[in-house]
């Protein structure tokens, strides 16, 4: 089963840290976005990742984008096969504006269209396609290319973010 794919293109939070350690009570794809939720008991720094129940101004997301362990198979290193594992701690990004990610298209649903936009949506960690700016959600990113990403030769968008 091929797993979203992600690159962090000009990311902020690469350089300054500003990274949570989550985790999902399930398998969890790169290229995600979720909400951050409580501590896990017995845990410092580890938090719950929560799908957006219904996005909104205040609600901050963070984009999951975890480090791809992969181990040499027959058809070897294949990024669109690594997952975050249910249970397991992974590394999630607190965006900011400016900040330019490229995701799968696997992880949007609808048809993503040059200049215009991508925003959460409700019950889901994937993004959605979306021919305006939607002025009721905290994130807003903008569609700048569609490319096809190297080995896996998957469909990628990507994304400006506007808001976050």
């Amino acid at each position: 089963m091929a797993h979203g794919v992600v690159r962090l293109d000009k990311v902020q939070a690469s350089y300054n840290g500003n990274l949570e350690h989550l985790t999902h009570s399930a398998d969890l794809d790169n290229g995600s976005f979720v909400h951050v939720g409580s501590l896990v008991t017995g845990q410092r720094e580890v938090k719950t990742a929560v799908i957006p129940a219904t996005p909104t101004l205040k609600d901050e997301v963070v984009f999951v984008a975890a480090p791809e362990v992969l181990y040499n198979t027959i058809e070897g290193k294949q990024l669109d096969r690594f997952y975050n594992v249910a249970g397991k701690p992974f590394r999630a990004y607190h965006l900011t504006a400016g900040d330019i990610i490229t995701v799968s298209n696997d992880m949007i649903s609808g048809s993503t269209v040059l200049d215009q936009y991508v925003i959460p949506q409700a019950g889901s960690a994937k993004l959605k396609a979306s021919a305006t700016d939607d002025e009721s959600t905290r994130f807003v990113g903008k569609v700048l290319a569609k490319e096809i990403f190297g080995s896996t030769a998957k469909p990628v968008t990507v994304i400006q973010v506007l808001k976050a």
